[in-house]
């Protein structure tokens, strides 16, 4: 009687063999574990120095920004603070002179009707009197030029021309009035220096 093919062995091999392919699953799952997720590498001191200085130069161009607008804002007011002042002072200096005016107009009228020479002189003189103290109050004074040493600071020589009574050097003839307003030359009085007395005509001598 032949031996009957059992298959019990081949049955007892698949489970070990399953087994076995287990273990090297664990093995293997041991020997490499799940990687985990990568951190940043910090930043090198070199690199956050220009970072810093980065934010730095931000900061300072936002303040540069800044202060170049507020700038811009007082120049602007400044600005509009000088021309008020400006017209103001004009307003002021044109209601002074107006009287002057008036002044004037009063007499252009009367001069039609006017019989007396010498009361025309007198109210003229007036008029101009009254523009002269309005001068003065806004600080404008002459110039001192006739008979005065010559002063290229104050005077405009126009010419030279000797003179009798005025020393070499002198005014000896205004030709244009000059003023100062406060210290400050307004205008410079246009004169004429003098060169001395002349000399003395030769008269020919009998023989």
């Amino acid at each position: 009687m032949e031996p009957s093919n059992s298959t019990e062995p081949e049955d007892t091999a698949k489970p070990a063999e399953a087994a076995a392919a287990g273990d090297a699953e664990t093995v293997a799952s041991a020997g490499n574990p799940a990687t985990p997720a990568q951190t940043p590498a910090p930043e090198s001191e070199e690199l956050q120095k220009v970072r810093k200085e980065l934010e730095e130069a931000r900061q300072q161009s936002d303040t540069y920004r800044r202060h170049a607008a507020e700038l811009d804002n007082i120049r602007k007011r400044q600005a509009r603070e000088r021309e008020r002042d400006l017209s103001d002072k004009a307003a002021s200096l044109l209601r002074g002179i107006l009287p002057v005016v008036d002044n004037f107009e009063r007499a252009m009228a009367s001069l039609a009707q006017a019989t007396d020479a010498e009361a025309v002189k007198v109210g003229t003189g007036q008029i101009y009197r009254l523009f002269v103290d309005w001068l003065e109050k806004q600080g404008v004074k002459a110039i001192p030029s006739v008979g005065a040493k010559y002063d290229p600071n104050l005077h405009e020589a126009v010419m030279q021309a000797p003179s009798p009574q005025i020393p070499e050097g002198s005014v000896s003839n205004e030709l244009e009035r000059g003023y100062f307003l406060g210290e400050k030359v307004l205008r410079h009085a246009k004169v004429v220096v003098s060169t001395g007395a002349p000399p003395e005509s030769q008269t020919p001598q009998e023989s």
